[in-house]
């Protein structure tokens, strides 16, 4: 073949893959590693990169799936923005790449005394080994001392601190109010923040406060004795979004084989000038 035509066939070649790449909204990728840099050394680092992500992305998502019905479980989302900006900048890799969702779950009767949903803004105050936390999980119990603690065991805080309770009757008012065989005993402790997005999630269901804002007591809380509030995961939802996520990630995979594909094509036609 000459070496018109070939050098033709090249660009053509290069030319189908710039439009499968932008076609696939991965434009970004077309930016060279370097100033002097060549379409032959396309941003395959930032393919790579952003295809880690979206396995990232579907871990996030599977978590979601795998906790659909664990009380209090709150909704974490991928941001797909900062998984492509953490790609372009490793600076950025520090960045969290996922928000809470912090909308009110499904209650559901148990019947259980001490299963208690909020409902409406709120957390539980918790006291654990690594200090105070907070949570909307009301799946709580009495250990041997008769303290109101989580399944772990962690004391549930009132306004007098660990709430214990020595009786039979236990009553637990829609303000958080706790009554011992008609007697009240303490209040729970309801706690909310002007920012909830800067609490940082931890695991059992736990948050950590964050930042310089400070806890603030619910004004008017609503709590439900003997019902649970379980997770606010839409599951078709969750579902749609782990094969998009898996989708996207053939994508990008298809995409860096592509270029590998291409460079040796382009050696083999340009070798034979």
């Amino acid at each position: 073949m000459p070496e018109k035509g070939k050098k033709k066939r090249v660009l053509l070649i290069i030319h189908s893959y710039i439009q499968y790449v932008v076609n696939h909204g991965m434009a970004f990728a077309l930016i060279p590693s370097n100033p002097g840099g060549s379409i032959m050394n396309i941003r395959i680092d930032l393919l790579s990169a952003v295809a880690e992500r979206q396995m990232a992305r579907h871990q996030i998502i599977a978590n979601n799936l795998s906790n659909v019905r664990t009380a209090g479980y709150r909704r974490e989302i991928p941001v797909f923005s900062n998984l492509i900006s953490q790609a372009l900048s490793p600076a950025e890799q520090a960045q969290s790449a996922s928000l809470t969702s912090f909308e009110q779950g499904d209650i559901e009767t148990t019947g259980n005394v001490l299963d208690l949903a909020i409902e409406g803004e709120g957390f539980f105050k918790i006291m654990t080994p690594g200090g105070i936390r907070y949570s909307r999980s009301g799946v709580f119990r009495l250990d041997g001392e008769g303290r109101l603690t989580t399944a772990a065991g962690d004391a549930v805080q009132g306004r007098q601190g660990e709430i214990r309770i020595a009786g039979k009757e236990i009553t637990v008012e829609r303000n958080g109010t706790l009554r011992v065989d008609g007697q009240e005993t303490d209040r729970l402790a309801l706690i909310t923040f002007p920012d909830p997005s800067s609490l940082r999630r931890e695991g059992g269901g736990l948050f950590s406060l964050e930042g310089r804002q400070q806890e603030q007591e619910v004004e008017a809380p609503v709590i439900l004795q003997g019902h649970l509030e379980m997770s606010n995961v839409n599951q078709i939802e969750e579902m749609v979004n782990l094969i998009d996520a898996l989708r996207t990630y053939e994508a990008y995979s298809k995409v860096i084989q592509y270029q590998d594909e291409l460079k040796g094509k382009i050696v083999n036609d340009l070798g034979r000038v």
